[in-house]
């Protein structure tokens, strides 16, 4: 190949991050494209919402990873394999119409969800765009944890397993406490009429 041409084709890919990791993919330097993929994809596409964008070089360098072809991928890619499968299920969910059907799947996915944030408790960015990124997807397992209902015990477990910025955490906490006070009062609404009823006041005469 032409030099000038060559220069110019590798000069086209180090500015586009995702057709960098796919020809880093396509020739087999996966530890290359773990890289891009954790300091470059995985900000843009977690921050932008647009994880379908890399969905395909995820699965393509996970089944490098099972092949021990991938180094550091359970402190790395791992945790946001998980991640775009907990979000591909959730956006499932939401068309999902029968009850049942529902809650069955979110039983299946718990595993999936404890499995993310044991990853991503491993996983810690060098990038402040990449540390954000975490922050966010930590977020939201914490929001998909509370959908499905677990015990505070397990939240908190979900919590230190994260291991999330101190003002995400204070967050969750919050969001975790406040959907406890709502159980509770739920609970006290739905025992208030086997409750005695309150004295009468007395009528004046």
């Amino acid at each position: 190949m032409n030099r000038g041409i060559k220069s110019s084709l590798c000069t086209t890919i180090i500015h586009q991050p995702a057709l960098e990791a796919s020809y880093l993919v396509g020739a087999g330097h996966y530890n290359a494209a773990h890289r891009v993929l954790l300091d470059d994809l995985m900000p843009r596409a977690v921050l932008a919402d647009d994880l379908q964008s890399i969905a395909p070089l995820l699965e393509r360098m996970n089944e490098a990873a099972q092949r021990h072809e991938v180094s550091g991928w359970e402190s790395g890619g791992q945790a946001l394999h998980h991640y775009l499968h907990v979000c591909d299920e959730i956006l499932g969910l939401a068309s999902c119409s029968d009850a049942a059907g529902v809650a069955a799947r979110l039983e299946a996915l718990r595993p999936r969800v404890a499995a993310a944030a044991r990853a991503l408790g491993a996983l810690q960015p060098k990038s402040a765009a990449g540390r954000f990124a975490r922050a966010e997807m930590g977020a939201r397992l914490v929001q998909c944890t509370l959908a499905a209902g677990e015990a505070g015990a397990r939240l908190a477990a979900l919590l230190r397993a994260l291991r999330l910025p101190p003002g995400t955490t204070h967050a969750a906490h919050s969001s975790i406490s406040s959907l406890l006070a709502e159980r509770a009062a739920e609970s006290c609404s739905i025992s208030s009429p086997n409750s005695p009823p309150a004295p009468q006041r007395a009528a004046a005469s």
